[in-house]
């Protein structure tokens, strides 16, 4: 199982580090995503698939060693339009594991939410799936 992480989308929320302390940890400067170890043993392979899963930026991905098309977690990249227009330009670019999936993305107070409607755009002449921003979600307290 060999593990991907994009830290350049990183927005380190810690919850990899949480999932499975053995795989990944945090930058001591900034918190972002430190993947320890490139091939994680199989008694680790549940937290890391979850860790995955529970990124809220969707920047982990896992190759389970098969043919990439048949990859688990083979992430997409994707454009998110619409939403606050004050949203950083580096955040419109995101890691997608599915494209049925909403992406989350935390922003300020809250987190912003864009769904993939089937639309493609092209962003430095590659073609990636644009996901438009469907409503705002608050912090919980």
């Amino acid at each position: 199982m060999r593990i991907r992480a994009d830290t350049g989308s990183c927005v380190a929320s810690g919850l990899c580090a949480y999932t499975a302390p053995e795989v990944f940890g945090q930058r001591a400067e900034d918190g972002v995503v430190v993947v320890l170890v490139q091939e994680a043993p199989e008694e680790h392979r549940t937290a890391v698939h979850r860790a995955v899963a529970d990124c809220p930026v969707q920047v982990l991905s896992v190759d389970e060693g098969r043919d990439p098309e048949e990859s688990v977690m083979a992430p997409y990249k994707a454009v998110l339009t619409g939403g606050p227009a004050h949203l950083p330009e580096d955040l419109r670019i995101q890691h997608v594991a599915d494209l049925a999936e909403t992406v989350k993305l935390p922003f300020g107070s809250g987190y912003e939410h864009f769904a993939h409607h089937g639309g493609y755009r092209t962003v430095d002449g590659e073609r990636i799936p644009e996901f438009r921003w469907v409503g705002r979600t608050a912090l919980a307290e």
